[in-house]
């Protein structure tokens, strides 16, 4: 994962339940002229169990799956107690959303990542250390956060656990992550 704070990192979740996809056939069958694919910007298409709201009826997407467009027509989505994401991709095969900062300040988000209250779950997670440090420490095994970081001091991220000089630990936080295979691979190139 790239923490660099200008970068369109994301951060994926899984959809809570795999059993929309049933329902979703059963429910959109007889809608399918009033609940079609709508779109905030080609080639992202909402569909159910999503709604795209202003432009769909209720009835077109589970609740908690409300879509919007922002004013750059990006599709984003609100969680209640983190706020607005941009919806990079939907993978309704793998039952995945992916997310990313509007802001590109992603790293500042992840901090206070919360997705309870969400028909949202993580299936895997990854913990992250943030720690401070003086401007002059180097850590070798962990990733500068430029946008976290200020005149005096550098903010890292790092795998919890590793020795660390005198820094100060901000926070180790549970990131979703997207994973096929290598789940103990921390940080990629």
């Amino acid at each position: 994962m790239n923490f660099g704070c200008t970068s369109m990192a994301a951060v994926e979740v899984i959809i809570f339940s795999s059993s929309f996809f049933l329902l979703s056939l059963a429910l959109t069958e007889g809608a399918t002229d009033v609940c079609k694919s709508s779109y905030c910007q080609y080639p992202l298409g909402i569909r159910f169990p999503f709604r795209l709201k202003d432009s769909q009826p209720q009835h077109c997407g589970y609740e908690g799956f409300d879509l919007s467009c922002n004013e750059h027509n990006q599709t984003v989505i609100n969680f209640p107690f983190s706020g607005y994401f941009i919806v990079e991709s939907i993978n309704y095969g793998d039952q995945t959303i992916s997310v990313s900062d509007p802001d590109s300040y992603l790293p500042k988000r992840i901090l206070k990542l919360n997705i309870s209250n969400t028909p949202f779950r993580a299936t895997y997670t990854r913990n992250y250390m943030f720690i401070s440090c003086s401007s002059s420490t180097e850590l070798p095994w962990s990733i500068e956060v430029p946008c976290l970081s200020g005149k005096n001091y550098t903010v890292y991220v790092t795998m919890p656990g590793l020795s660390r000089p005198p820094c100060h630990e901000i926070a180790t936080v549970s990131v979703p992550v997207w994973c096929r295979r290598g789940c103990d691979t921390y940080f990629s190139a």
